[in-house]
C-alpha cells in the first residue's frame, strides 16, 4: 500500500507536494514528477524552501520596472561621477583632506567644498572626453557670481588613451568673460516668459593651453 504525506501551502501560487514514504521521493500532484531527496530529516523542508524562494525571486524579477534611461545619460552620469572622484583625490593630496564632496547637495552649485577660516571655496567639476567645452547651469553661474574668486571650475579631459588632464579656472565669470546679466535675463514674450537655465561654454582654440596643466593620470 502506498503511503504518502500531503504538504499543503496556504499561498495559492505555490504547488501542493506529496512525499512518498516508501520511495523517499517528493512529487507534485499536477505532473506526478518525482524528485529524489536524501534521507536527512531537514531536507524535505529545504526542498520546499528552495522552491518557494525561487518563485519569489521570479515574481520580483517580473515586477521590476524597466529602466528607460537613455544610455547616453547613464554614460554622462558615470563620467561625471568618475571625474569628481579624480578631482577630489587631487585636491585632497595637494591642499587639504578637509575638502569634501557635496555633489549630492545640488543647491550649492558646486561639487567639492573646502571650508576655510576666511571663507568657503567651491569647485565645480566638469568632465569631458574632449577639449571642446562644458555645460553649466543657471544655478552654477549664480554661485560663481556670488563667490567670485572662491568659485572654481575644475575642467577634466579624459581622452581615449587612458590619460587625464585637468585645468582649474578660478573666478570663471571674469576669466571666461561671461556676460552674466545678458545671458540670464528673463525673456518676456506675449504669452510666456522664457528663463535660460542651461548653457554650453565652448573654448576658443588655444585657450586651455594658456592655463596651468595638471596631469591627473596617476589619480585614475
Amino acid at each position: 500500500m502506498k503511503k504518502t504525506i500531503s504538504v499543503l501551502k496556504v499561498e495559492s501560487v505555490l504547488p501542493i507536494y506529496n512525499y512518498d514514504l516508501n520511495e523517499n521521493k517528493l512529487f507534485s500532484r499536477e505532473n506526478e514528477e518525482k524528485i529524489v531527496i536524501s534521507e536527512r530529516e531537514d531536507v524535505f523542508g529545504e526542498e520546499l524552501y528552495k522552491r518557494e524562494k525561487n518563485l519569489i525571486e521570479k515574481e520580483a524579477e517580473a515586477n521590476q520596472e524597466e529602466d528607460f534611461t537613455p544610455d547616453w545619460v547613464k554614460e554622462r552620469v558615470r563620467l561625471g561621477a568618475f571625474g569628481e572622484k579624480i578631482a577630489l583625490k587631487y585636491l585632497q593630496k595637494k591642499f587639504s583632506r578637509q575638502i569634501i564632496s557635496v555633489s549630492n547637495q545640488g543647491y550649492k552649485g558646486y561639487d567639492l567644498e573646502w571650508n576655510q577660516v576666511n571663507g568657503i571655496l567651491g569647485y565645480e567639476v566638469k568632465t569631458s572626453k574632449n577639449r571642446i567645452g562644458f555645460h553649466i547651469t543657471l544655478n552654477e553661474l549664480k554661485k560663481a557670481k556670488a563667490m567670485r574668486g572662491n568659485y572654481h571650475i575644475f575642467f577634466i579631459n579624459m581622452d581615449q588613451k587612458k590619460k587625464s588632464e585637468g585645468f582649474i579656472i578660478s573666478d570663471p565669470l571674469m576669466k571666461l568673460e561671461i556676460p552674466f546679466e545678458a545671458m540670464t535675463d528673463l525673456l518676456t514674450l506675449e504669452n510666456i516668459f522664457v528663463q535660460p537655465s542651461q548653457f554650453f561654454i565652448k573654448f576658443k582654440e588655444g585657450f586651455l593651453d594658456e592655463l596651468e596643466f595638471i596631469d591627473l593620470t596617476k589619480y585614475l
